[in-house]
């Protein structure tokens, strides 16, 4: 009977023994199942924002795209205008050179002691001694202002201003070469055959030679305090100055900083030594006043 019971007993701690045991692998698998789902839940919400990503990404992409080809479109937008703005000044520099002149300084002149780089490059592009503009090459006017020095303009050497000056011809027929010929300041030895001198002989026109000093040097060429101009010959009989040149080497100025001072533009280059440019506003004109190393 004993031995029954302990069988029975046995019996039933091995069945007790398997129901909790099927118990708690029932809970391990709806666990591990609960896991699963949680797990393919997450997964479907990443693929989901994987996929909102991607699309987001592609938004971007199409966005950069079309801000590089605007930014693109930009470049050459501002590239045409500085192209245009450069055109405009040469066109002003070769066409109408006195409105040039007189915006500078004005703008210049109303900036007082607040100069931009801007500003300054202006005046910088404004003295360049020559430029190539439409396949042509330009010798600047006012490059003769800087080939002397001087405390007024008055004691300017006009010699020195016309030896490169554009305003000048080189005439291809020169029938007062005989009064050329006989001028103390003729290099030629008298020689009077044009074909036979080594250089060109340049014909400047008077009033061409005195609308540039009086536009801006506020003169007459009458009041030059010198008449004796390194080689310039001037002949009465055709309100002419005649010179040569054997080389090419116009004058030039850069500025560096800049002194406004009641009417007075004051011009400073680089080095202490620099010549200093005085420009002087009378009225509602600006003229070069004195051009010399302080």
């Amino acid at each position: 009977m004993k031995k029954i019971i302990s069988s029975v007993v046995i019996i039933l701690v091995i069945i007790i023994v398997f129901v909790f045991q099927k118990i708690s692998y029932d809970k391990k698998i709806i666990s591990i199942n609960n896991t699963l789902l949680q797990y393919e839940n997450e997964i479907s919400n990443l693929s989901i924002l994987q996929e909102k990503l991607s699309e987001e990404v592609q938004s971007l992409n199409r966005d950069k795209k079309i801000l590089l080809d605007e930014n693109e479109q930009q470049v050459k937008y501002e590239e045409e205008l500085k192209i245009n703005y450069s055109n405009l000044k040469y066109d002003l520099m070769t066409n109408n050179l006195t409105y040039y002149w007189n915006y500078i300084w004005e703008d210049i002149y109303k900036s007082s002691d607040n100069i931009s780089e801007t500003q300054i490059d202006d005046i910088n592009f404004l003295f360049q001694p020559m430029y190539n503009y439409q396949d042509s090459f330009i010798v600047n006017p006012l490059c003769g202002y800087f080939a002397s020095y001087y405390n007024d303009i008055k004691d300017i050497d006009l010699g020195e201003f016309l030896r490169y000056s554009p305003i000048g011809t080189v005439p291809k027929e020169l029938p007062e070469i005989k009064l050329l010929s006989k001028h103390p300041n003729w290099p030629f030895d008298g020689e009077d055959n044009l074909n036979k001198l080594p250089v060109p002989i340049h014909r400047f026109e008077r009033n061409k030679v005195q609308s540039l000093f009086s536009t801006y040097a506020g003169i007459n060429l009458d009041e030059l305090s010198n008449s004796d101009f390194h080689l310039l010959i001037y002949l009465e009989s055709t309100d002419a100055y005649y010179n040569y040149t054997s080389d090419f080497g116009p004058a030039s100025f850069k500025c560096k900083t800049i002194e406004v001072k009641d009417n007075t533009i004051k011009l400073f280059g680089a080095n202490k030594n620099d010549p200093v440019l005085t420009i002087v506003k009378i009225n509602n004109s600006y003229f070069i006043k004195s051009h010399n190393i302080m």
